[in-house]
Protein backbone atom coordinates (compact mmCIF):
# COMPACT_ATOMS: atom_id res chain seq x y z
CA UNK A 1 0.00 0.00 0.00
CA UNK A 2 1.37 3.37 -0.96
CA UNK A 3 0.79 6.48 1.11
CA UNK A 4 0.44 9.78 -0.72
CA UNK A 5 -0.50 13.35 0.02
CA UNK A 6 -2.25 15.45 -2.59
CA UNK A 7 -4.59 18.38 -3.08
CA UNK A 8 -5.05 20.90 -0.30
CA UNK A 9 -3.04 18.87 2.20
CA UNK A 10 -0.03 18.79 -0.15
CA UNK A 11 -0.29 22.53 -0.78
CA UNK A 12 -0.42 23.20 2.98
CA UNK A 13 2.69 21.08 3.61
CA UNK A 14 4.58 22.65 0.71
CA UNK A 15 3.74 26.17 1.86
CA UNK A 16 4.81 25.40 5.41
CA UNK A 17 8.18 24.10 4.22
CA UNK A 18 9.11 26.94 1.85
CA UNK A 19 9.85 30.59 2.48
CA UNK A 20 9.73 30.11 6.26
CA UNK A 21 10.02 33.37 8.18
CA UNK A 22 10.00 34.34 11.83
CA UNK A 23 9.86 37.38 14.08
CA UNK A 24 9.82 38.11 17.80
CA UNK A 25 6.98 40.07 19.39
CA UNK A 26 7.01 41.39 22.94
CA UNK A 27 4.03 43.52 23.91
CA UNK A 28 3.64 46.21 21.26
CA UNK A 29 7.18 45.72 19.92
CA UNK A 30 7.90 43.49 16.93
CA UNK A 31 11.23 42.68 15.31
CA UNK A 32 11.71 42.63 11.57
CA UNK A 33 10.95 39.35 9.86
CA UNK A 34 13.86 37.08 9.02
CA UNK A 35 13.89 34.27 6.48
CA UNK A 36 14.76 30.92 8.09
CA UNK A 37 17.66 29.25 6.35
CA UNK A 38 18.16 26.37 8.82
CA UNK A 39 16.33 24.63 11.64
CA UNK A 40 14.07 21.74 12.36
CA UNK A 41 10.54 22.18 11.12
CA UNK A 42 7.60 21.57 13.46
CA UNK A 43 6.39 18.78 11.16
CA UNK A 44 9.45 16.78 12.20
CA UNK A 45 8.23 16.90 15.80
CA UNK A 46 4.89 15.49 14.67
CA UNK A 47 6.76 12.76 12.79
CA UNK A 48 8.72 11.81 15.93
CA UNK A 49 6.08 12.21 18.64
CA UNK A 50 4.59 8.65 18.50
CA UNK A 51 8.04 7.28 19.28
CA UNK A 52 7.51 8.39 22.89
CA UNK A 53 4.98 5.58 23.41
CA UNK A 54 7.45 3.01 22.08
CA UNK A 55 10.21 4.25 24.38
CA UNK A 56 7.93 4.38 27.43
CA UNK A 57 6.72 0.82 26.76
CA UNK A 58 10.26 -0.36 27.54
CA UNK A 59 10.30 1.45 30.88
CA UNK A 60 12.87 3.92 29.57
CA UNK A 61 12.64 7.62 30.33
CA UNK A 62 13.34 10.04 27.53
CA UNK A 63 13.55 13.66 26.51
CA UNK A 64 12.69 14.87 23.01
CA UNK A 65 13.54 18.28 21.63
CA UNK A 66 13.45 19.17 17.94
CA UNK A 67 15.52 16.49 16.19
CA UNK A 68 17.11 15.07 19.34
CA UNK A 69 15.86 12.22 21.51
CA UNK A 70 17.75 11.24 24.65
CA UNK A 71 17.12 7.98 26.47
CA UNK A 72 17.61 7.72 30.24
CA UNK A 73 17.75 4.49 32.19
CA UNK A 74 19.05 3.97 35.70
CA UNK A 75 21.20 0.85 35.97
CA UNK A 76 22.77 -1.08 38.80
CA UNK A 77 26.57 -1.05 38.62
CA UNK A 78 26.61 -4.80 39.15
CA UNK A 79 24.12 -5.52 36.36
CA UNK A 80 24.72 -3.12 33.46
CA UNK A 81 24.19 -5.93 30.92
CA UNK A 82 20.49 -6.02 31.82
CA UNK A 83 20.10 -2.26 31.41
CA UNK A 84 21.98 -2.28 28.13
CA UNK A 85 19.73 -5.07 26.83
CA UNK A 86 16.69 -2.92 27.63
CA UNK A 87 18.21 0.04 25.77
CA UNK A 88 19.10 -2.20 22.82
CA UNK A 89 15.54 -3.53 22.58
CA UNK A 90 14.14 0.00 22.91
CA UNK A 91 16.33 1.45 20.15
CA UNK A 92 15.57 -1.53 17.89
CA UNK A 93 11.83 -0.88 18.27
CA UNK A 94 12.33 2.84 17.62
CA UNK A 95 14.23 1.95 14.46
CA UNK A 96 11.32 -0.28 13.37
CA UNK A 97 8.86 2.56 13.89
CA UNK A 98 10.89 4.94 11.74
CA UNK A 99 11.34 2.24 9.10
CA UNK A 100 7.58 1.74 9.04
CA UNK A 101 7.06 5.51 8.68
CA UNK A 102 9.51 5.59 5.79
CA UNK A 103 7.71 2.80 3.95
CA UNK A 104 4.30 4.41 4.46
CA UNK A 105 5.40 7.93 3.59
CA UNK A 106 7.84 7.05 0.84
CA UNK A 107 9.99 9.96 1.94
CA UNK A 108 13.21 8.03 2.47
CA UNK A 109 14.10 9.79 5.71
CA UNK A 110 17.68 8.96 6.55
CA UNK A 111 17.94 8.04 10.20
CA UNK A 112 21.23 7.05 11.77
CA UNK A 113 21.18 4.57 14.62
CA UNK A 114 24.48 3.85 16.34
Amino acid sequence: MEFGVSGTALLWIQSSLTERRQFVKLGQHKSTETKLEVGVHHLFAVYCSPVADVITSHGVRHHQYADDTQLHLAMRADNTAYGLSILAACTADVKLVFGDYNRKCGQGFNMLFL
